[in-house]
């Protein structure tokens, strides 16, 4: 579908609600488990020339990363997770358009 519409397929990763609510475990199974996960996705995407929007850094960065989903808990994100993402989306495929 893709190469039938001459379009360029795009990945972005969203951190999942566990992964965010364990940021301060480096070292947990779980927290391992994720980040073994987006890696295995990157390197999948990046040896299909997919390109690759990992919003983990952008969410992990926050005070409270768990701000960005509906009553903190695991929803959909809320308002102000919508906005960042929507932010993030549109700088990187903007300066990704003009290289």
């Amino acid at each position: 579908l893709v190469i039938k519409n001459d379009s360029k397929l795009s990945i972005v990763y969203l951190p999942h609600y566990t992964r965010l609510t364990m940021t301060k475990y480096h070292n947990h199974p779980q927290t391992n488990q994720f980040n073994e996960m987006r890696e295995s996705i990157e390197k999948i995407a990046s040896k299909n020339s997919i390109k690759f929007y990992d919003f983990t850094k952008i969410v992990e960065k926050r005070k409270n990363p768990l701000d960005i989903f509906y009553y903190e808990l695991n929803t959909h994100y809320n308002e102000l997770g919508n906005k960042i993402l929507a932010e993030f989306l549109d700088k990187k495929l903007n300066y990704d358009n003009d290289s």
